[in-house]
């Protein structure tokens, strides 16, 4: 069964187990997935490798991007997204606008100094998550690459654990999409996931659990000056939705130390205190975004740009193709090659139809 550490166990001290053994991609693509953007591109590398899943998935996008389209009525931070349309499927990628418009580089500078700031953060979850891990000894890991969750809570069906992570698409992108620059992009676990008759599919990282009493539990570092609030609680809401995880398990530390452990059953999470939301309006939110996207990203093969400014109350939406004019990209869309990439790949994938019979 999922232990827990002891009360003031000090995850600033590496255990014994730090950085070694045949987990360690799988943790460091737990870390940053819990502090970072998602990646560029994420999207189209997973439709590539599951290409087949174009023809019935409505969505296609790391999980944190559906998560943050979501919690926009709430959340008054900054959206910049790409969203790419192929056939019926609409792909979602983080869209940095700082990397693409000259103007933005004082504000880009800041978020710089905010990265560093989130390193020192994985440390810590990183070494909070080899502690867990030497302190349960083991991680129960999934059948296969793709889950296909529905939004029950049963957990009779669930495959659990941090996977392994999918190998990587080889995309000619543009030189301008520096793969240095960003950390490991692969997914522990892709979920197909249906939401409200939403079917998506999901990159997803987070870490999870399981075994005895606990079948399957998601597992979150808090620190007791940063209580939960609302933002949180749909977060973790969302991410034992998509994973179709039954319990949480929130792990209290305080400068490192660990303070105690609490544990929510995923449907107990909209009515904690402090964190109180209607479950109700993020599902009609769902159906709204969704209809939104379908009605006005039509044109196949084409990149839009959705943003909403910080503080702000309107989402606008803008065909990249009339806008890459004067951003210093040379005039071209740098989205239009592993774009037409993909839709080479899915074209010849997809099977010729039978010769007509008289």
């Amino acid at each position: 069964m999922f232990k827990t550490l002891s009360i003031e166990t000090d995850i600033n001290v590496a255990p014994v187990n730090w950085l070694r053994g045949d987990i360690i991609d799988r943790v460091t693509e737990s870390c940053y997935w819990s502090v970072t953007d998602a990646p560029e591109l994420s999207s189209i590398r997973m439709a590539a490798r599951h290409s087949w899943k174009l023809l019935s998935a409505d969505l296609i996008s790391d999980s944190r991007n559906i998560k943050k389209l979501l919690k926009m009525d709430r959340d008054k931070e900054e959206v910049s997204m790409a969203v790419h349309r192929i056939g019926k499927t609409l792909l979602l990628d983080e869209f940095p606008i700082e990397r693409y418009i000259p103007q933005r580089q004082e504000k880009m500078t800041k978020k710089k100094k905010k990265k560093n700031k989130s390193s020192t953060h994985v440390n810590t979850i990183s070494k909070f998550l080899y502690h867990t891990i030497l302190h349960n000894s083991y991680i129960t890991a999934p059948e296969s690459n793709v889950v296909a969750r529905k939004n029950s809570l049963s957990s009779s069906d669930i495959m659990v654990g941090m996977g392994d992570p999918l190998s990587k698409i080889t995309l000619e992108v543009p030189q301008i999409l520096d793969t240095k620059l960003y950390p490991p992009r692969d997914y522990n676990r892709t979920v197909y996931w249906d939401f409200e008759d939403i079917q998506m599919l999901l990159g997803n990282n987070m870490p999870i659990f399981g075994g005895g009493e606990y079948p399957a539990i998601s597992l979150k570092l808090r620190d007791m000056k940063e209580p939960i609030n609302v933002l949180t609680g749909i977060d973790c809401w969302l991410d034992n939705l998509i994973c179709n995880v039954p319990e949480l398990a929130m792990c209290w530390h305080l400068d490192g130390f660990v303070q105690g452990y609490e544990l929510y059953k995923t449907e107990e999470i909209p009515n904690l205190e402090n964190c109180k939301f209607d479950p109700v309006v993020i599902k009609d939110l769902a159906g709204n975004v969704l209809k939104f996207l379908k009605a006005r990203c039509v044109k196949e093969g084409h990149t839009y740009w959705l943003y909403r400014a910080k503080g702000d109350d309107i989402v606008k939406l803008y065909d990249l193709s009339s806008i890459c004019t004067g951003m210093n990209l040379n005039e071209i869309n740098p989205f239009s090659t592993p774009v037409a990439m993909l839709c080479f790949k899915v074209t010849k994938s997809t099977p010729s139809p039978p010769p007509w019979r008289c």
